[in-house]
């Protein structure tokens, strides 16, 4: 897969310190590298990190200390999206703070993957704050020395937290989760899904509740009534044949997972979606 390389530069010489906001996966960069280091924040959502031939599920609260030379992009997880402020700066910062803090930049350097934090909901606040703070301070000294104030207790932060690497996805369930992608494998259901994980049922709701922290059949359930969405928007088929070619052989049950993902029933979601809302 191509790679780009980002270079941190633009009007603002004085500071080499961006910020920039993305409110969805679409809006963020395709595989690439840069020559900065980077701090980037998921504010809300889910998404995957792909991420030095690895593949993460990140999720709100996550922040992730990415270095120069890490190759790395994003990508939508099924029906999820994202947002993230992502704070790019110049190595020689990272450097200088390490050296202040009498810390061995090695902690940073030496792992395969970049450091990660899951910051508990009673920070996030705090730490989205700051980050904004950057980008609202003008351009130049100003912006310089409010980031060299917050550099120093970030770094610090990574280097003193017990879990330093965000969980990896094993091959296999990578993998699953790609051929779950595929219609004829949701609509089957779970009996699919455990055929093709090649493991226990046991240990498959394990893995999903430690990676998606969803069960599989939560995740299947997502699946089938998007795909139900997505036929009920082409006006082609009644709900009932819908019910039956999304996996499900009960009308009922059917409405009762459609209504708690997309919190109406539908008719509803057709008069809300369709450009031709008219339902008789």
């Amino acid at each position: 897969m191509q790679c780009q390389r980002l270079f941190l530069i633009g009007e603002d010489h004085i500071s080499k310190v961006g910020c920039i906001i993305q409110n969805t996966i679409a809006d963020t960069f395709p595989m690439h590298t840069h020559n900065f280091y980077e701090f980037f924040y998921v504010v809300s959502g889910k998404a995957i990190h792909l991420i030095n031939q690895t593949t993460q599920v990140i999720s709100e609260g996550s922040l992730f200390f990415v270095r120069p030379d890490d190759i790395h992009s994003y990508s939508f997880l099924d029906s999820f999206d994202m947002e993230l402020i992502s704070c790019g700066f110049e190595s020689c910062l990272v450097n200088d703070v390490c050296r202040l803090l009498d810390i061995d930049i090695s902690f940073i350097t030496e792992p395969q993957l970049p450091l990660y934090i899951e910051l508990i909901p009673s920070v996030r606040w705090e730490f989205l704050n700051d980050f904004r703070q950057i980008k609202q301070k003008p351009a130049g000294a100003e912006r310089r020395q409010y980031f060299l104030t917050l550099l120093p207790r970030l770094i610090y932060l990574f280097y003193t937290m017990d879990n330093r690497q965000a969980d990896v996805l094993p091959l296999w369930f990578a993998k699953l989760i790609e051929e779950m992608n595929q219609t004829q494998n949701f609509t089957s259901g779970l009996k699919k899904m455990i055929s093709l994980a090649n493991v226990s049922q046991e240990h498959l709701n394990r893995e999903f509740r430690k990676y998606l922290k969803i069960t599989p059949t939560e995740y299947i359930n997502i699946k089938r009534i998007e795909y139900a969405g997505k036929l009920l928007l082409t006006r082609e088929y009644e709900i009932a044949d819908i019910c039956f070619m999304s996996g499900y052989n009960n009308l009922s049950y059917f409405y009762q997972m459609f209504k708690r993902q997309y919190h109406c029933t539908p008719i509803q979601f057709i008069q809300k979606y369709s450009p031709n809302s008219q339902v008789h």
